[in-house]
């Protein structure tokens, strides 16, 4: 493989060209009738492997937020505000593993479960690993991720984006169940759910969660991996863009996305609160 260092390559505006088109031109420049290197430059079939090593680096340098939490806290709708505020590209990991399976079970929502648990038992780190391809496909300035339900989830995605974030969602049980009633929830199911995400998906090595019943005593991370917990209690959408638009005001590669930068920010660590407008006793 040609050594990098003796070339000073330099990657064009987003919107120049593709890099298929980059590469046809090269090639097509450097290409000998045998297909062999010219005067010292990379040979054709090397082209292609730089390319992408520098279009990947490309996308790793852009900003990504994620969010993580329990069913019912607020994840997608909070994923979406921050996507539309932030003009960001917004990707759903339950989409990613509805793109990979067999079309046969896509709209399956219980045999698309059984195939994410097989995914995740054979290979845990196959998911993110596909998120990230949906990221490059995208070639977007910033990225939205809805759903990080595992450490082997975080770690993928934290190695490929270089500015990546983690926000934890919160909201109360019985909050959580109302929002969960139109997918025909009851309360134990949505504990059997809590349960199941908790222990054997990995979210309770995820994140800080202060259920002693639910936490395994051989917990990896007891302190959480994320940046930010967001407390999202309530539904007044107007309330949340406020809410959004302050957590976003924090994270320096994304505040200089945000249209009007008004808003203090918070701090890492911190616990933004969305009003409870409908408290339950």
């Amino acid at each position: 493989m040609t050594d990098l260092t003796h070339y000073d390559v330099t990657m064009p505006g987003d919107d120049l060209m593709t890099t298929e088109d980059a590469l046809e031109g090269i090639a097509g420049f450097l290409r000998t009738e045998q297909g062999e290197a010219l005067n010292g430059f990379p040979a054709p079939h090397e082209l292609e492997d730089i390319a992408g090593r520098f279009y990947r680096q490309r996308i790793k340098n852009r900003p990504a937020i994620a969010f993580c939490g329990l069913p019912g806290a607020g994840k997608t709708i909070l994923g979406e505000q921050v996507a539309d505020i932030a003009d960001a590209e917004f990707i759903s990991m339950g989409d990613t593993i509805r793109e990979a399976a067999p079309e046969r079970i896509a709209e399956d929502s219980e045999s698309l479960g059984e195939f994410a648990a097989r995914t995740r038992e054979d290979d845990p780190r196959a998911i993110p690993n596909w998120t990230v391809d949906l990221a490059l496909d995208a070639d977007a300035g910033a990225y939205v991720i809805d759903g990080v339900r595992s450490v082997d989830d975080y770690m993928v995605l934290n190695n490929f984006f270089e500015n990546f974030t983690l926000v934890k969602v919160e909201s109360d049980f019985y909050t959580r169940l109302d929002r969960v009633a139109e997918r025909d929830f009851d309360a134990h199911d949505l504990v059997d759910r809590d349960a199941h995400e908790l222990e054997e998906l990995g979210v309770a090595d995820l994140i800080e969660y202060d259920d002693g019943e639910y936490l395994p005593d051989d917990m990896e991370y007891p302190q959480g991996l994320q940046d930010y917990a967001f407390v999202n209690n309530g539904d007044d959408l107007d309330q949340l863009a406020h809410e959004v638009t302050q957590l976003l005001d924090a994270i320096d590669a994304f505040a200089e996305r945000l249209p009007m930068n008004q808003n203090q920010a918070a701090n890492p660590g911190d616990e933004l609160v969305l009003g409870d407008l409908n408290p339950t006793e």
